[in-house]
């Protein structure tokens, strides 16, 4: 996050909805939510999913394994 435009704390808070947001986060609402460009609510978004993928996959499942219900709308 090194020399970023967007505040500092607008990049914290998209983190924490991106995380703990069950439907997920667009990014239109982001660019809209933090009055930021769609290309760099886009990139934000893309740069964290990849650092939580890239988080994920260091873990294997193992045992049993608990899931949310998901239904469809």
């Amino acid at each position: 996050m090194h020399k970023t435009r967007p505040p500092l704390m607008a990049r914290f808070w998209v983190i924490y909805l991106v995380a703990n947001d069950k439907q997920g986060v667009s990014a239109v609402n982001l660019s809209q939510y933090f009055d930021i460009s769609y290309p760099t609510a886009w990139l934000t978004l893309h740069k964290i999913r990849k650092a939580m993928n890239d988080r994920d996959n260091k873990y294997a499942l193992a045992g049993i394994v608990k899931m949310d219900d998901w239904r469809p709308n």
